[in-house]
């Protein structure tokens, strides 16, 4: 995974079968995961790996934004909520974005707003605050 240090920002990029994409930043104590492309049974165990080291790293909260997600099963979204479990354990903020597509459809089909801190729906559509 090639690496770009400026100052205190850190930038990797992921490519994972061509499905998922992953841009990950970290600032201060923010790790950011942008994610896009497909998050399904193939690619949730490559976002899995990168929220692990995430949530267990130094960052003080892990921010997730799926806003450019095209798709995603109940894997990715397994995925996700194994991650905010972990952060939460270990005493870390954790927020999502998941946009306004499919993705956001399944996080609201499953009743994940309200339980998790996600992006309030009003706020989705203006896209992320990270």
């Amino acid at each position: 995974m090639p690496a770009a240090r400026v100052g205190r920002l850190v930038e990797e990029e992921a490519m994972a079968g061509g499905d998922l994409r992953l841009r990950i930043s970290v600032r201060g104590g923010r790790y950011t995961l942008n994610v896009s492309g497909e998050l399904d049974t193939a690619t949730a165990p490559i976002l899995e790996g990168a929220l692990s080291r995430a949530c267990s790293g130094r960052a003080s909260e892990v921010a997730v934004d799926l806003t450019e997600l095209d798709f995603m099963d109940s894997t990715g979204l397994l995925a996700v909520v194994r991650a905010y479990k972990q952060c939460k354990h270990d005493g870390l903020g954790f927020m999502v974005a998941p946009g306004t597509g499919q993705p956001g459809r399944l996080f609201e089909a499953c009743g994940m707003f309200g339980v998790a801190p996600f992006l309030e729906p009003a706020r989705r559509a203006a896209g992320p605050s990270f």
